[in-house]
């Protein structure tokens, strides 16, 4: 086996390993969160160029026509940036709340936070409060209050 294909190898590896990570802590932890909102962008963006790095490299390793694998490449590129776009500057931000106030903590580290985001279907900015428990950089929601 030369170099080269055992450097597509090793991406094929590594960005498999974290597309399906992804996809493990997404189904068997859908309450686990990052605390700061960026975090979870840049989140999914690597995970767009892993999925991309991944269907790439298992192109080349299958020996592919060639210019089907670059434009196959090339499409994935367009699509990841496209993401990444709309993930950094987004029009709804329900995805992303911002903390606006910690309400209350209690003795065993839960916390009341008051949060905000913007519906872009409706135009309305929404408030709500959650109930959060934050470990380092990963925040566990463990329920959110109703609306006002």
């Amino acid at each position: 086996m030369n170099s080269r294909r055992r450097l597509i190898l090793i991406i094929a590896i590594f960005s498999g390993i974290l597309v399906l990570t992804q996809i493990l802590v997404s189904t068997l932890a859908p309450n686990v969160g990052f605390i700061n909102g960026n975090l979870t962008i840049a989140s999914r963006i690597l995970g767009y160029f892993a999925f991309s790095a991944f269907v790439v490299s298992l192109l080349l390793l299958v020996r592919l026509n060639g210019t089907v694998t670059y434009v196959i490449g090339v499409i994935l590129l367009f699509f990841c940036l496209f993401n990444s776009f709309f993930q950094l500057y987004p029009i709804d931000t329900t995805t992303k709340p911002i903390d606006i106030a910690v309400l209350r903590v209690d003795s065993d580290g839960k916390k009341l936070i008051a949060r905000q985001y913007k519906n872009a279907k409706t135009n309305r900015v929404l408030q709500d409060t959650v109930l959060v428990r934050d470990n380092l950089i990963f925040r566990t929601f463990i329920e959110k209050e109703a609306t006002p």
